[in-house]
This record gives structure tokens, sequence and C-alpha cells, in this order.
């Protein structure tokens, strides 16, 4: 869980870095499934798309 005191220690000027931005546009084009984000250096470096699955 992340608290809002962590997020201004490691990000001071609350602003979202360049990886972060993109994570943020890939994650609104994904219509549904399940991904895993790879994180270092407390920036995400990589999206694994797992699974989709479809409800019928």
């Amino acid at each position: 869980m992340v608290d809002s005191m962590s997020l201004k220690k490691d990000n001071p000027n609350g602003k979202l870095s360049e990886k972060e931005k993109k994570l943020v546009r890939i994650l609104r084009g994904i219509d549904y499934g399940e991904v895993k984000i790879i994180v270092q250096g407390n920036q995400p470096v990589r999206i694994e798309e797992l699974t989709k699955s479809i409800k019928l």
C-alpha cells in the first residue's frame, strides 16, 4: 500500500516521470486483461501482458 507521505518523499514535486506517463497511457489503452508491471529504482521499466479473458 502506498501512502501520500511516501509519494512526497520519492517524488517531491508530484509530477509524473516520462516512464510513468507512458505507463498510464498504455494502461488506459487496455480494454481488458491482466498486466504485470516490473519496477526498478522506483520507476516502471516493463509491462508484461499476462492474460486476456473474455466473459461470455
